[in-house]
């Protein structure tokens, strides 16, 4: 029986073999190409949106769960590590189905929620302290608090997290590594909030749409039938 290059990256002994550099190594040019297109298919229309609203903007109220968690600057250096752990999970993937059910699940969430943006545009109403940190400083002024609901951060933040039990079976340690990328991932809700750039409305939607969209994107996966492979 003859075995395609694919058929075995598919394999869950194939998986198992591989170490996490080779893991890296395993369709790179892919993955770079991936995430360049869909950064540029996330953030163009988000960043258009966000400075060329077609209705009129609604301010996002709070709730009591905004007055719990105060104002702290210093959280936007939790909030900006989002684009450290988009990658870990996609980066580690070696099956060409799991890479494009990941690009899939990216692609149908930004449009999603640029289709909410467009028909729904929010807006936060952020705090207006003495800053001292230029990091924050520098976020303020190069992002815009609107596009609020739903947060994209939150959404992003959840489906990475979620994106690991694709990988969890083959890496070593893996009840530590998921405890850590969800404490990572929770850590980067509250520092959405911290920061202000949304409010717990926005964390809720968007959280919602990052599991929806994990489970449209490996959904044939999470209820399939395990089936016995016959050849020839």
């Amino acid at each position: 029986m003859r075995v395609s290059v694919y058929e075995f990256l598919d394999s869950d002994s194939a998986n198992t073999r591989l170490t996490a550099s080779k893991r890296l190594k395993t369709l790179l040019g892919w993955k770079l190409a991936m995430a360049l297109g869909l950064n540029l298919w996330a953030l163009v229309p988000y960043y258009w949106l966000q400075h060329h609203p077609f209705f009129p903007v609604t301010i996002m109220p709070t709730i009591i769960a905004d007055e719990w968690i105060s104002f702290n600057e210093a959280a936007v250096w939790l909030y900006l590590s989002l684009f450290l752990l988009m990658p870990v999970a996609p980066m580690q993937m070696v099956s060409p189905d799991d890479t494009r059910r990941y690009a899939l699940g990216v692609a149908g969430m930004s449009l999603l929620a640029d289709l909410v943006f467009f028909l729904w545009p929010t807006t936060v109403l952020r705090p207006n302290p003495q800053m001292s940190n230029i990091v924050y400083q520098n976020l303020t002024h190069l992002v815009s608090p609107n596009n609020a609901c739903p947060s994209l951060h939150a959404a992003m933040a959840v489906f990475s997290a979620l994106c690991y039990e694709q990988i969890a079976p083959h890496m070593r340690d893996r009840q530590l590594w998921r405890l850590g990328l969800w404490i990572w991932a929770l850590g980067i809700i509250y520092a959405t909030l911290a920061t202000k750039e949304h409010v717990a409305l926005d964390v809720a939607a968007g959280s919602l749409l990052g599991l929806i969209a994990y489970l449209a994107a490996f959904r044939a996966k999470l209820f399939a039938v395990p089936m016995i492979r016959k050849g020839r």
